[in-house]
């Protein structure tokens, strides 16, 4: 919600949260006077463009046009709406009209009035960037109404005006909103209509997509909602009333939703009765607690979500007073701060820094006016001083100093000094404390730096500032910054190369950062200013993609690692940093859907390069309208992969490799791209009727080895659902109560699948219909969860109900307690079911129900159909952390992002109880453990360039050390030092030997002492993929033996394979790996796969005697599947019938149909 008044918004920010409709009600009047130039007809209110019925288009333009003296604009465009024309239109319906400047070519600004005076104007919608730069809105208009429309240009936009008007056809809702007593209706009331945006309940948002507000009787109507949920709230802006969302819910989440159909409907009775707000007040004084202090800043801040967000702020008047206005009832915490810097800053009560996380909780009642929220500001204190250039002596005016108090939560910022002609500053308004002071030019002239003569804020000198006080003498001596300048030429060395992009980067701790960017003028010079001392690397870049791209010296197509330092002296001018590029090589091609030849526009192109080592990007595009594109800047000799992507996601994407030859054009690269298909279906209750609303469906697809999760929709009000974005393959689908855990879970049976096989199989471009669940009603368990004293409660602990399956516990579902200490699980099955609760801030031990530390130890719960059964409650004891350091080979430096599993002993295996990951300063500390035996992994879990290790110093969980718990304590000190890693490489070739393959997976397994463990499953182990010269590197081992499978998990091209040439493990060959070491020479050379050949239908006849009986015979690969589809037409969506073994020969197919006229298919099942 925006609060009125709102401030000019950037470009790019408020407005585009009002995407169709109108929104905001007071105005502010702009006066311009006129500039004399050949301003359009229609520049005046006086004389519009007039336009007659609907649908309309009128073309003309805004350039010299003007703002008119006392012409109103919307109060959130002041400064940026600028000339304006006028168009005029009278309504001959009541109904929704769409007005919006699709074609126009410029930033337009889009606002609807009514009234005949351009004085006394009043406006009913307006919208900025609906679409781009361009506008739309949507309003009620009633017959007979003449409506005033401008076009404005944002800032200095103009050129021609396209304006165009038509009846909407989406939905409307519409209510009265009234007073407390339910009777008095209340005038100008805004209506923000939300939409969501997600296909879940958990992927999406909220967004304000129109505003609406109320007439004189209460009444409302927005009209211009298309298909899909909504939800309402009402809000005053004048502040008397309490903002609400229907149906009297206080948050937005907790509104009713509003379902909108596809076809255009009159949602009414959205009303509201909205209660008085509560509001703030109090008094500022000085120290004396006496002296009102005027004009001091007011602000109430309340917590969301993810931070305090300010709700209302206002100043205080001559006697120091002020008013909070139209708050609801809850928490609020209230800042006060002095915009002249006099008095120090503070949030109630008497909080320093004046931040709202320092500050106390003010619980506002509803309908209330909270009195003596009060503050006595002291004074503050002052840092001061002299900026000077590098001579020490000329002062230097206009540069900023700014001053950063450390506290509790870190450095903030606290407030601003700015030198004068005599190069003075002071910061004032400052209360006492620790501070690092940073100077800096906007005006680009002196290198920034901290005090005292600090490159950055860890390396500033501390100022201790007194209370009341002044630190004086924290000067700083800015050297002017440095400039490098150089030419680039063509590959003659001579030919000046204009528009090229120069980049200068310097090194921080971790990478490489951009310092500056220029670009080359047409004598091919540059100029980079702006540089302070030190060691830079150029790169030089043609976005025209003429030619390639460069680092400095004559490193072409590299990474600026190969670049040479280029050393900048203080205040220096380093100069003939020279560049001779190199011709580009080019792809081009065409982008056509399935069919081969309609071309697709909107399609997204991002270009990799391979380093040797890796993919890396290297350039991003776009196709053109017809779906031809082109990329350039290639270098000659280097493998590219070339992806292609549909934003939307409704097109499959698609990619291509190939090594580009030097200084070539290549062309006719064209490439295919399917739309992808859907799945749909109904969800409804036990009595396969009911439908049932908000219920997750899960989608998973098979990748031949493990099902892959891919997406989830949410079922609609009529238990519809749709699954988009599906690429052809075999898929399971499972529906979930997450919400409310009233249904059973139910996966997918595919009726026609013989074995009851969750298999759906779905080809390209298809939609895939009826795939229905009727879910039967749900058990819960419930209890309570308290501490060791058996009554204290105990808030997030997961709990989760798993039983058995005859291998292993399977999780069936879970819950988390609240503040009370009370849980529930929903959605279960009839069954029995065991308990673990694990605290998820680590301060109780784990334990399973009941006062078992292990499943296999637990206490059945018998759970009946339909049943809540109660009373399953645990206290769980304070539990033990386990804590350390992670550094490198040097046993100093720490290790960031290094993972850290926890292992408990379980009879004769090791259980993993606990995770986390080191922090950047390498410490670690994984809590919540019960008394037992422990071992500790670690892993690089960022770049692995360290080697796996258990604690203490071993390479691999069998020989590592015990850690015994006995009692709830911290074990410190459980710290490890990384070698640097192993590794194992080798090429994957063809069948041939020779032609190297791309994008092949190859995958470790460990010998851990008892038998092999997977990568997959294994914390300690790895993978990697070929590149294009078909390489691959395995890196993160650590010492230990090894096997390796090859494996083409993308396309599935190739049969797997083990080294050395083994069909499974067990006949694997065995690699051992030293610490530290590289073992190459692991190759592989992959057969190809055989496909099943497309099936033929050889013969359709009806059987002899049997009306409406229907053999197919069809011929197909001995041993391969084939699905049966049927439909009543071509034209009519296939369903697919089942799966069918194909024999060697001719195979028979038994089917009904009333009529030969039934179309059947057969498909290769993947």
């Amino acid at each position: 919600m925006c609060l009125q008044p709102v401030p000019p918004p950037t470009k790019g920010s408020c407005m585009k949260a009002f995407p169709s409709g109108f929104c905001l009600i007071l105005l502010l009047t702009a006066a311009m006077p006129s500039m004399g130039l050949a301003a359009p007809p229609n520049d005046s209110f006086a004389s519009p463009i007039l336009i007659d019925g609907i649908p309309a288009s009128e073309t003309g333009s805004n350039l010299d046009a003007t703002l008119e003296a006392g012409e109103p604009v919307p109060e959130d465009w002041a400064g940026y709406a600028q000339a304006s024309v006028w168009f005029s239109w009278t309504a001959s319906f009541s109904g929704p009209l769409r007005i919006d400047t699709l074609g126009s070519d410029f930033d337009t600004m889009l606002a609807v009035w009514t009234g005949s005076e351009l004085n006394s104007l009043n406006l009913i919608a307006h919208n900025d960037d609906f679409d781009s730069y361009l506008s739309r809105l949507t309003l009620w208009v009633d017959d007979g109404v003449t409506y005033q429309i401008a076009v404005y240009g944002w800032d200095t936009g103009s050129g021609t005006v396209v304006l165009n008007l038509d009846q909407d056809t989406n939905s409307i809702i519409s209510g009265t909103v009234m007073g407390p007593d339910g009777t008095t209706a209340l005038q100008g009331i805004q209506v923000d209509v939300y939409r969501w945006s997600g296909t879940s309940e958990e992927w999406g948002n909220w967004d304000l997509w129109t505003s609406g507000q109320t007439g004189p009787e209460g009444h409302y109507i927005v009209a211009g909602l298309p298909e899909g949920e909504y939800r309402v709230g009402f809000w005053d802006p004048n502040k008397l009333y309490a903002e609400q969302f229907f149906e009297n819910a206080t948050e937005i989440r907790d509104a009713t939703v509003i379902e909108l159909p596809a076809e255009q409907t009159e949602v009414t009775g959205i009303d509201a009765t909205l209660a008085f707000s509560s509001r703030i007040t109090g008094t500022v004084t000085g120290p004396d607690g006496t002296t009102p202090l005027i004009d001091i800043e007011v602000t109430a801040y309340t917590m969301t979500e993810w931070d305090w967000d300010p709700v209302d702020s206002t100043t205080t008047d001559a006697d120091g007073h002020y008013e909070i206005l139209g708050l609801r009832e809850g928490s609020y915490r209230v800042v006060f701060s002095d915009p002249g810097a006099v008095y120090i800053g503070e949030v109630y009560d008497n909080n320093i820094p004046a931040q709202p996380e320092y500050g106390t909780d003010i619980v506002v009642p509803a309908e209330t006016t909270l009195t003596g929220i009060d503050a006595s500001l002291a004074i503050g204190s002052t840092i001061t001083g002299t900026v000077t250039g590098l001579d020490g002596t000329t002062p230097l005016a206009d540069i900023w100093a700014s001053a950063f108090l450390l506290t509790d939560l870190g450095r903030e910022w606290m407030g601003d000094g700015i030198t004068g002609t005599d190069g003075a500053y002071t910061i004032s308004g400052l209360p006492a404390g620790s501070y690092v002071v940073e100077f800096w030019d906007d005006l680009g002239r002196y290198c920034p730096e901290y005090y005292d003569d600090a490159a950055d804020l860890d390396s500033a000198t501390e100022i201790e500032v007194p209370t009341g006080g002044n630190a004086s003498g924290i000067d700083a001596s800015l050297p002017l910054f440095s400039t490098i300048t150089g030419t680039v030429t063509g590959p003659d060395g001579v030919t000046p190369l204009g528009e090229i992009v120069v980049w200068a980067y310097t090194w921080s701790d971790e990478d490489w950062d951009p310092a500056g960017r220029v670009l080359t003028g047409p004598d091919g010079t540059y100029e980079m200013g702006g540089l302070a001392a030190g060691n830079y690397r150029l790169q030089f870049v043609d976005w025209s993609g003429e030619y390639v791209n460069e680092v400095y010296d004559n490193r072409v197509s590299e990474p600026l690692e190969a670049g040479t330092d280029i050393v900048v002296p203080v205040e220096g001018l380093v100069t003939d940093i020279d560049a001779s590029l190199t011709i580009a090589s080019k792809i081009s091609g065409r982008v056509t859907g399935s069919d081969g030849t309609t071309g697709l526009s909107n399609i997204y192109i991002v270009v990799e390069r391979w380093t040797g080592q890796e993919w890396e990007w290297f350039d991003e595009s776009s196709v053109d309208l017809d779906g031809t594109y082109q990329i350039g800047g290639l270098s000659g000799g280097t493998h590219y992969r070339v992806q292609f992507s549909d934003a939307s996601g409704e097109i499959i994407p698609n990619e291509i490799e190939m090594l580009v030859p030097g200084q070539t054009v290549l062309t006719g690269v064209d490439v295919q791209m399917s739309t992808t298909s859907t799945i749909t279906g109904c969800v409804t209750g036990p009595d396969g009727t009911t439908p049932l609303k908000s219920i997750f469906v899960f989608i998973e697809r098979w990748n031949g080895v493990i099902w892959d999760y891919v997406g989830q929709a949410i079922t609609k009000a009529d238990g519809s659902y749709e699954l988009t974005r599906l690429r052809p393959g075999v898929y399971k689908v499972f529906f979930r109560d997450d919400f409310y855990g009233e249904y059973v879970t139910e996966t997918y049976v595919n009726p026609a699948s013989p074995e009851g096989s969750p298999r759906i199989f779905v080809p390209i471009e298809t939609v895939v219909t009826g795939i229905d669940a009727s879910l039967a009603l749900a058990s819960k368990i419930s209890g309570t969860v308290t501490g060791p004293d058996g009554t204290t409660p105990i808030q997030d602990v997961r709990v989760e109900a798993k039983t058995w399956t005859g291998q292993a516990w399977e999780l069936v579902g879970t819950g988390f307690s609240g503040e009370d200490g009370a849980y529930t699980i929903g959605g279960l099955p009839a069954g029995t079911f065991r308990l673990h609760f694990s605290d998820m801030a680590g301060e109780y031990a784990f334990e399973v129900y009941d006062n078992v530390l292990d499943m296999e130890g637990g206490t059945d719960v018998i759970v009946p159909a339909a049943t809540i059964v109660t009373g399953v409650d645990v206290s769980l004891d304070h539990g033990t952390n386990i804590t350390g350091t992670v550094t490198g080979p040097d046993g100093t430096t720490p290790l960031a992002f290094v993972w850290v599993a926890v292992q408990r002993k379980n009879g004769q295996q090791w259980e993993q109880v606990g995770f986390t990951a080191t922090y950047f300063d390498g410490i670690y500390n994984v809590g919540g453990l019960p008394p037992g035996t422990y071992r500790v992994e670690f892993r690089d879990g960022n770049d692995r360039l360290y080697a796996y290790q258990a604690y203490a110093n071993a390479s691999d969980l069998a020989s590592a050390t015990d850690i015994v718990v006995t009692e709830a304590t911290t074990i410190a000190g459980i710290d490890a030092s990384l070698g640097t890693a192993s590794k194992i490489s080798g090429m994957v070739t063809g069948p041939d030997g020779t032609t190297p393959l791309s994008g092949i997976n190859a995958e470790v397994f460990k010998w851990n002492g008892t038998g092999w463990n997977y990568w997959g499953m294994d914390f300690m182990s790895s993978s990697s993929a070929s590149g294009p010269d078909g390489t691959y590197t395995i890196d993160g081992l650590s010492a230990g033996t090894y096997r390796v499978v090859f494996a083409d998990i993308r396309n599935h091209r190739y049969v797997p394979e083990f080294y050395d040439g083994a069909p499974d493990l067990e006949s694997s060959a065995d690699i051992v790996v030293s610490a530290e070491t590289t073992v190459g020479g692991i190759d592989a050379s992959l057969a190809s796969r055989v496909w099943p050949e497309p099936a033929s239908i050889i013969g359709i006849s009806e059987v002899p005697g049997t009306p409406n009986e229907w053999e197919l015979i069809f011929t197909g690969t001995a041993g391969a599947e084939y699905l049966l589809q049927e439909a009543a037409s071509t034209a009519a969506p296939w369903t697919s019938v089942g799966l069918f073994q194909c024999e060697p020969g001719a195979n028979t197919i038994q089917r009904q149909s009333s009529s030969p006229a039934q179309f059947w298919r057969l498909l290769i099942n993947p």
